[in-house]
């Protein structure tokens, strides 16, 4: 039998792993923005694979930007840094943690990771 911990995240974790406030997890899961599932009357588990659903959805129909570098180009047009500048900016404190800065953390992390995945898979 497998352990829980494998498959889902507590929500705590999760607010860890993207240095969010846990209040704001649980907002996003209010607006369906991480999908959780209930365990008893207070539990929430977030399965592990929301990590991954995240990085591989789709860009919106309103995003222009399509490749990975537009995608990039327009994140730094409109939160005026490199996603990896802006992850560790959230991360010290730096950005304040509101759901809108939570959105564009999660975003550029998305970005930051698939940036690493091309340069691994180009050397």
């Amino acid at each position: 039998m497998t352990d829980l911990s494998d498959h889902y995240m507590r929500v705590r974790d999760y607010a860890r792993k993207f240095s969010l406030d846990e209040s704001t997890v649980y907002k996003m899961i209010d607006r369906g923005e991480v999908k959780a599932i209930r365990i008893g009357k207070k539990t929430l588990r977030i399965p592990s694979s929301e990590l991954e659903r995240y990085l591989e959805r789709e860009p919106t129909e309103d995003s222009k930007a399509t490749s990975l570098g537009e995608r990039v180009e327009a994140f730094r047009k409109a939160n005026g840094k490199d996603p990896g500048a802006f992850v560790d900016a959230w991360r010290s404190g730096e950005i304040e943690d509101s759901p809108e800065n939570a959105e564009a953390a999660l975003e550029a992390l998305a970005l930051r990771t698939a940036l690493d995945r091309q340069h691994v898979a180009a050397a």
